[in-house]
Parts: C-alpha cells; structure tokens; sequence
C-alpha cells in the first residue's frame, strides 16, 4: 500500500527539488513572518477600544469631560 499527496507531477520531480524547498523557505521563512510582523506591529498601536494608544490620555479625558458635563446639565 502506498500513500501520496495531491501534487502536480513536477514539483515531486527530483530534478526540481532543490527548487520547491526554495520555495517553501522563502514563503514560510522570509514572507510568513514578514507579513504576520507587519500585521502585528500596525495591531499594536491600538487599545482594546481601537483608539490608537497615544491618544488614550486624550480619549479619556474627553469621555470623563462629557460625562461630568452632562451631569452637571441634565441632573
């Protein structure tokens, strides 16, 4: 009994081997990573309220503000 994967016959070729782990190195070695670091590096700048982190400080003291001048008009 033999088993395979479902693979174009020339890329299992031996002659193209070396060509396929080329391949796979630079996609999962080189464009992977790069991808998944430029995602995370942007995902970072953000609080968990999508306000980017350097203008949490300001995001808050508008919503505390709002919050005290609406107590002060409404109530």
């Amino acid at each position: 009994m033999s088993f395979g994967i479902a693979l174009p016959s020339w890329i299992v070729e031996k002659e193209n081997s070396v060509w396929v782990l080329g391949l796979y190195a630079l996609v999962f070695m080189v464009a992977l990573p790069t991808v998944v670091g430029m995602w995370w590096y942007k995902s970072i700048r953000y609080t968990g309220d999508q306000v980017i982190g350097i203008f949490m400080p300001n995001f808050y003291y508008v919503t505390k503000l709002s919050v005290v001048i609406y107590i002060h008009i409404y109530l």
